[in-house]
């Protein structure tokens, strides 16, 4: 069978039957792809064990026309062995001018320490792109891996080189875990893993054991049954030099014993300390120092507390402190009244944030007997016991306010309440200090937030304003919250209140308040209105009676009327309902001078809660306001 191919070289291939099947190897056909290629000459085979290869040109090189133009006669099978070897010759010369040819691309031409920060900034961002909370199992990301060693060679050399790259272990499989503790060398390594149905597995174990002296990075998450974490932290034993995180949680309630047998030999460089769902076992022995920065314990209700003395101790070894959250471990050892009486001395003078969550009592206890340092801002969840007995949140504000006297005294420069958006018994107060610790370090907008059950807006307020300091408050907002006349009357006297916020309620108190007593919020000259229902006066709308009114125009002028005799600058209207553009030209008509603004929003329909509108409403929202509904 002859095959006449009309290519631009006019390459005849002429092949004989019998030795078809015979002769087309994966070696020849690529020197007849080649052939074709370069269209240098003719190839033909004939019937018998001989060839003759003809080749015209000199494209090919010496030694390859060499072995094409071999003669009848040559050993079959010693000739192929140097066409093999002559193909691998070949290929490496091939590789090398591919080689080559990437080293000249401009990103290869950058130095290999910057190609390794882009792969180590790669590998970072993927990680944090990575949600564990969503899996379970060996979360590391490897994604990172065919991005910088499967491009081509000089970026897997590069990637293979740098041991920080594998510092981040995976225990997807042993053979993947042994693989990265080799490439890593002697660099610092992170053990990060979350537990799933099979538990932790051995290999995890034999890093803790093997490579202590070595270990950054320790996060285990997940008690499938009892006891798992506990006999995996009872191996950590050895030394760890350079330990700076530490977080392990327990999610499944089982708990876990802290810090148990583990790091007998303490951990100095430790910064930052999470324990979830632990039992302290010995408070003595926790793994505290100097460096520490971040330090959370948190446990679930009914688990053994502290004494006094034992939390002091344990403040005491944490100068570094900046953050502190303690979840049912504070203290509850205190017996008798709450009066104030002599504190322990200061501890972590360079505490920034503090985070409870504890009960009346608990808390109570602990501003009783320590100071809370100045330079904090403070956030406390205050929930309900049996054992709370006839404590209230009264009584913790009262404590707080003498722990914490330095910056009470300073002055509060705005406060705001707002209901919880989970539970809508509790109600969230929030404050803002400006605290002045000598004459260069000012901290501005210092944060209190206080988050308790059972305290209504009245008598909360009411106990903000008896034992904190609010002559200086210029700003309050209330969100989401019901403000009857009395609850606006707490603030009437403020002389520096100015900026007043409403959101997402109704506003018939506010206005009758304003209108009725000309005296009071004597500095009030801003005014700003979220997602209120211009439709809804009276307060108890939002307690399921009072009228409703047929569009908002009463309500607008009411508010007008009261805002009239007023000082006034700024009146802010975003997002409210049954708001219309009528209405803002009679705000801007009957109160000159005022600057009225309007996001343009017209929403004429609404439900009956303020604020709480359908999922067909939301879907309707075009953003712009301009389009009004029939």
């Amino acid at each position: 069978m002859v095959v006449d191919l009309d290519m631009a070289s006019r390459t005849r291939i002429e092949l004989g039957r019998a030795d078809l099947r015979r002769w087309l190897t994966s070696s020849f056909l690529t020197m007849i792809r080649a052939a074709l290629s370069f269209g240098a000459g003719q190839l033909l085979f004939k019937s018998g064990p001989s060839f003759r290869i003809s080749v015209e040109g000199s494209m090919w090189s010496i030694s390859t026309q060499r072995l094409l133009r071999a003669q009848d006669g040559v050993n079959i099978q010693a000739h192929r062995a140097r066409l093999e070897e002559r193909l691998l010759e070949l290929e490496a010369e091939a590789r090398a001018i591919k080689y080559y040819q990437n080293t000249l691309a401009s990103i290869n031409r950058l130095p290999p320490e910057i190609l390794y920060m882009i792969f180590l900034i790669v590998a970072e961002r993927t990680q944090n792109q990575f949600n564990p909370s969503s899996c379970r199992g060996p979360y590391v990301d490897m994604s990172w891996l065919p991005r910088t060693t499967q491009v081509c060679r000089r970026w897997r050399d590069v990637a293979l080189s740098w041991p920080t790259l594998w510092s981040r272990i995976s225990f997807t499989t042993p053979e993947l875990t042994e693989l990265m503790l080799l490439r890593s060398k002697d660099t610092p390594i992170s053990i990060i893993f979350e537990t799933g149905k099979e538990g932790y597995p051995r290999h995890i174990l034999n890093a803790l054991v093997a490579h202590s002296h070595r270990l950054k990075a320790i996060e285990l998450q997940g008690n499938t049954k009892p006891g798992d974490l506990d006999d995996l932290l009872s191996h950590c034993s050895g030394p760890m030099p350079i330990l700076e995180s530490l977080r392990l949680g327990d999610q499944h309630g089982w708990g876990f014993k802290f810090p148990g047998s583990s790091f007998p030999n303490g951990t100095p460089a430790l910064k930052y300390l999470k324990a979830h769902g632990c039992e302290i076992s010995s408070w003595k022995d926790l793994p505290l120092g100097t460096n520490l920065t971040t330090l959370y314990l948190g446990t679930y209700p009914g688990s053994g507390r502290p004494t006094i003395q034992e939390l002091h101790r344990c403040l005491q070894r944490v100068p570094s402190l900046l953050t502190l959250q303690l979840m049912y471990f504070l203290p509850n050892d205190l017996q008798g009244d709450l009066r104030p009486f002599d504190r322990l001395p200061p501890v972590l003078p360079k505490l920034r944030e503090m985070w409870f969550i504890d009960d009346v009592r608990p808390l109570s206890t602990f501003f009783r007997a320590f100071y809370v340092p100045s330079s904090t801002s403070l956030e406390i969840f205050c929930n309900r016991d049996e054992g709370d007995g006839d404590l209230s949140g009264g009584d913790l504000i009262r404590l707080l306010s003498s722990a914490w006297d330095r910056v009470i005294k300073s002055g509060c420069q705005s406060i705001g309440v707002r209901q919880d958006d989970v539970d809508p018994r509790r109600q969230i107060y929030d404050m803002c200090f400006n605290y002045h610790q000598g004459e260069e370090q000012i901290k501005e907008n210092q944060g209190l937030c206080i988050n308790v059950l059972g305290l209504d807006v009245d008598a909360g307020l009411l106990c903000l304003k008896r034992w904190f300091d609010l002559s200086s408050v210029r700003s309050f907002t209330g969100d989401g919250v019901v403000l009857w006349d009395t609850t606006c009357a707490i603030f009437r006297d403020l002389a520096q209140l100015a900026e007043i916020h409403l959101k997402s309620t109704v506003i018939g108190g506010f206005i009758g308040l304003v209108a009725n007593q000309p005296a009071a919020f004597p500095a009030f000259s801003s005014l700003y209105l979220e997602n209120v229902d211009f439709r809804h006066y009276n307060p108890g709308i939002m307690h399921g009676f009072g009228d409703i009114d047929r569009d908002g125009t009463y309500v607008a002028t009411l508010l007008v009327e009261s805002l009239r005799h007023r000082s006034m600058k700024k009146v802010s209207i975003e997002h409210c309902y049954n708001f219309e553009q009528r209405h803002r030209e009679m705000m801007q008509e009957h109160l000159p001078g005022v600057e009225i603004i309007w996001d343009g929003y017209e929403r004429l329909l609404a439900s009956d809660e303020p604020g709480d509108v359908s999922d067909s409403e939301e879907e309707e929202e075009n953003g712009s306001g301009e389009e009004q509904d029939d």
